[in-house]
């Protein structure tokens, strides 16, 4: 992976940043490999593609989140935040919300559904919907909302993944 890329993100395992005395090297992006724990553990602050900006008013329908596929379906035990922001003249439907989500994406099989939670801190209409998980045949997914949702201008950006087991690994900073 190439971090003069912009795309980069990375502490490499078991590697010393002189700069900082830390396990691993730091680019400004982040991904995080630390070192010392029983299992690996990723963290990735901003994912490539983990946003939408959409100036329709309103849309209607759930948010769906399509898990990348280059990370997918490797028994990956995660947690996620999802920054959900609305507009709508200062009025009753502006939202500005934090989703977190957690779970255990297991294999093809889609979700361990008792590893499944989320909660929601904010206001606003958009601020505590229900969260689902599941694979439409290709990859997992989370959705947030029911089909009859409204979006006025919304501005939503993933951020703060925490990957870990079996696929601890930089696919996942990728095609959000």
């Amino acid at each position: 992976m190439n971090i003069a890329s912009q795309r980069g993100w990375i502490w490499k395992q078991y590697n010393t940043n002189s700069a900082t005395g830390m396990a691993g090297s730091l680019s400004s992006r982040g991904i995080a490999t630390f070192k010392g724990l029983a299992a690996e553990s990723n963290y990735i602050a901003f994912p490539t593609g983990g946003y939408y900006n959409n100036g329709g008013n309103p849309i209607t329908g759930q948010l769906n989140i399509l898990l990348p596929m280059l990370g997918n379906n490797k028994n990956t035990m995660m947690s996620f935040k999802v920054h959900v922001y609305t507009y709508n003249n200062g009025s009753a439907y502006d939202t500005d919300a934090i989703y977190t989500i957690h779970g255990y994406a297991y294999g093809s099989t889609g979700w361990y559904a008792n590893d499944c939670k989320s909660y929601s801190e904010g206001y606003g209409p958009n601020a505590n919907l229900t969260v689902r998980w599941g694979n439409n045949g290709l990859v997992n997914v989370v959705t947030i909302g029911e089909t009859d949702t409204k979006w006025y201008y919304p501005k939503i950006v993933i951020t703060d993944i925490i990957i870990g087991h079996n696929s601890a690994d930089t696919n996942w900073g990728y095609e959000w």
